[in-house]
């Protein structure tokens, strides 16, 4: 079973990784758009 805190803190990296995928698509869209 797992602890309240590994539960937090799973939810809070999944949270980090679909920021960072999230801007890592926005910004090829960007630079595909400028350049």
């Amino acid at each position: 079973m797992k602890s309240s805190r590994d539960i937090e803190l799973e939810r809070i990296r999944l949270k980090i990784l679909d920021a960072v995928r999230f801007s890592k698509r926005f910004w090829m869209t960007y630079r595909e758009n400028t350049f």
